[in-house]
């Protein structure tokens, strides 16, 4: 059995005012990646044109796709989806269909086969990030003749309301499953992103040696707290750990001339402990900071569990993607700490940054090319301990 791709490519492209579908994205046009990457999956890719289709019905025969004319287009795109399901249909190998607008070019070949595999194993799949659903959408074979039959309101919307207690919500670990060029805007975030695209970010590790200190112990409270991005001293006994590392490091030879540091007091004055024994100057990064847990930064894990007992299951449950009231989710803190450590990871020499757990472990998932929801349950190093990458 196979699944068919379904590549919406028919659409007026009203909101950006160009064609969407030859608009250029890392040197090809939209099309041509968003067919190459499902072929990659794996997929056969049927691609449905109605809006200017003479411009791009060459492309998609040189491309080997099929194309399926959708005459009802200006209809919007639920009909070009049932042009796609239908054509698709007829071939019997196919067991599902992946809805793929054009307009979302960077999703990678290792997301939609996670969602092929998600569907093939029950209902309707769709690919997330962080929790946020994006593209694509897996249809089994058997939504199909249902699909075809829906006259009522809302499009593919309205289709699918009934069936989304039964999706599989597939966590893909990338943010390119939610990126999209329907506007001038978001056309050019995704080509800032498309840039990120040629290169993995571990390929930027390579043969980069990278100290990952965690600060000290900090002042205790009455109880056990949600220490995010909470600004908690070193404790004394934080400081001599800070002490005891730096001296560490020091015996092996390590010469920093410059240490990168979260800007919070006790990655701060870990920093600062170190670089008077082995020199260096502290450089403090805001980017570098803890998790922001929002309104429960601070509290009492004891008095948070009670007070707001589903939102702390929930919590258990999908901890790299939950994301607690005016805060953030681990997604967030990776895509924050990406950013930065392209621009640590230029300078020369070997590199030591003083930071938290959380940033230590979204550090861990970019240079081992790691998932974010296995390196989040690691708890190296511990306090006052540094490991090396």
């Amino acid at each position: 059995m196979s699944t068919a791709a379904i590549i919406l490519a028919a659409g007026l492209s009203s909101r950006m005012g160009q064609f969407k579908p030859l608009m250029e994205v890392g040197g090809v046009s939209a099309l041509e990646k968003a067919v190459r990457t499902a072929s990659d999956s794996g997929c056969m890719v049927w691609v449905v044109t109605g809006h200017e289709r003479d411009r791009i019905s060459p492309l998609i025969r040189r491309l080997g796709a099929l194309e399926v004319k959708n005459d009802l287009y200006r209809e919007g795109m639920f009909s070009s989806v049932c042009a796609g399901i239908k054509a698709a249909s007829s071939n019997v190998s196919v067991d599902g269909a992946l809805i793929w607008p054009c307009d979302c070019p960077l999703i990678p070949p290792s997301a939609a086969k996670l969602v092929i595999e998600a569907g093939r194993s029950g209902g309707p799949a769709v690919a997330c990030c962080a929790g946020k659903r994006g593209h694509p959408l897996y249809i089994p074979r058997r939504m199909f003749e249902s699909l075809l039959s829906y006259t009522g309101p809302g499009g593919m919307k309205g289709f699918l309301t009934p069936y989304r207690p039964n999706f599989t919500l597939v966590e893909t670990d990338t943010d390119y499953v939610l990126l999209d060029m329907d506007t001038p805007e978001s056309y050019s975030l995704l080509l800032r992103r498309a840039g990120d695209d040629g290169k993995s970010i571990s390929d930027l590790f390579s043969g980069k040696r990278l100290w990952l200190l965690r600060h000290g112990d900090t002042v205790q409270h009455s109880g056990k707290i949600f220490m995010g991005q909470c600004d908690v001293p070193l404790s004394e006994e934080g400081r001599m750990q800070a002490v005891r590392a730096a001296e560490e490091l020091s015996s092996r030879g390590f010469r920093p001339s410059v240490i990168y540091s979260s800007d919070l007091s006790r990655a701060a004055e870990t920093a600062s402990i170190v670089s008077g024994i082995t020199g260096g100057e502290v450089q403090l990064r805001s980017s570098l900071r803890e998790i922001d847990l929002g309104t429960w930064d601070g509290e009492l894990i004891s008095s948070v569990a009670e007070k707001h007992r589903e939102e702390y299951k929930e919590r258990g449950e999908y901890l790299a993607s939950y994301t607690a009231e005016h805060g953030e989710n681990f997604y967030d803190v990776r895509r924050r700490v990406k950013k930065e450590m392209k621009e640590i990871l230029r300078s020369p020499g070997e590199t030591l940054i003083v930071t938290h757990l959380g940033v230590i472990q979204s550090i861990r998932s970019l240079s081992e090319d790691r998932p974010l929801g296995e390196c989040i349950l690691l708890r190296d190093p511990p306090k006052g301990c540094f490991t090396v990458l």
